[in-house]
């Protein structure tokens, strides 16, 4: 976890960077104005398809039920617009993150690793497309996972655990390929996922905590592109020093040579 927190520290130098504060703003602007006009123009339909969603499920009329038993009515109505409001700031943060996958990232990894790890070769073959097929698979599930478990949000508690878990795996997916894509080949990010799944979890789930705290989510989105890229790049330098030590001849690794001495031989005494 060591190595995580150094990421992190290092990210928030980073996030100060002029550039980088502006690779925040525009991103997350768009995807606000863009689901902001989606939200506005469709949400009396919308509102609707999510009442009668809530209100045709069994767990819903006994948390009513619950709630009137202790004096308290029409609370799990107020869940329809705040499912609502919750649903387009999750689907703001979905496609800000699609947009730093896809068009911001690059420029972000040539910023850190300019700066931070100049001696990483390039030895990926990051396009656009893999980046963006990626990024649109990963939103998918997400999408899905979201909608499929939006019922149990009615469990407060749930409310926020399952956008924070769906939050976390789309950022940890997405990141983790566009901030190694670039400078690691296909099998070095292979071994990377699986010597540091922990890590990138880890890292994930707290970069994505940001998104519910105000105005934190405003910068989350490539705050968490900053971190992974620090946290990739730097474990890919530590794989890539661990093989370059194992192939070193023993010479290079310091290891101490046989010394030869000349062979001493005895004249006879002269007489």
């Amino acid at each position: 976890m060591k190595l995580v927190i150094t990421a992190l520290l290092r990210a928030i130098v980073t996030q100060l960077h002029p550039r980088m504060l502006w690779l925040a703003v525009w991103p997350f602007l768009a995807a606000l104005l863009i689901w902001g006009t989606v939200g506005f123009v469709f949400r009396e339909s919308v509102l609707g398809s999510i009442h009668d969603l809530l209100f045709g499920l069994e767990l819903t009329h006994w948390i009513e039920a619950v709630f009137r038993f202790f004096g308290v009515e029409g609370l799990v109505g107020l869940l329809v617009p705040l499912l609502y409001g919750l649903m387009l700031l999750a689907l703001a943060v979905m496609t800000a993150l699609f947009i730093i996958g896809t068009v911001v990232m690059p420029s972000v990894v040539d910023h850190i690793a300019t700066r931070h790890y100049p001696r990483l070769e390039h030895q990926g073959s990051r396009s656009f497309a893999g980046s963006w097929a990626n990024a649109a698979v990963s939103t998918l599930l997400c999408v899905l996972g979201w909608i499929l478990t939006m019922p149990l949000w009615l469990l407060l508690p749930l409310a926020v655990l399952f956008p924070w878990f769906w939050w976390s795996w789309l950022t940890t997916r997405m990141l983790r390929y566009d901030a190694l894509a670039q400078h690691a080949s296909q099998e070095e990010r292979h071994v990377l996922y699986h010597r540091h799944r922990l890590g990138f979890i880890v890292l994930g789930f707290v970069v994505s905590a940001l998104n519910f705290v105000p105005p934190l989510f405003f910068v989350a989105p490539i705050f968490a592109g900053i971190a992974f890229t620090h946290y990739g790049l730097s474990m890919l330098e530590l794989l890539r020093s661990e093989r370059g030590l194992a192939q070193s001849p023993p010479e290079a690794t310091g290891s101490l040579r046989p010394v030869v001495l000349p062979a001493i031989t005895s004249h006879p005494p002269s007489s």
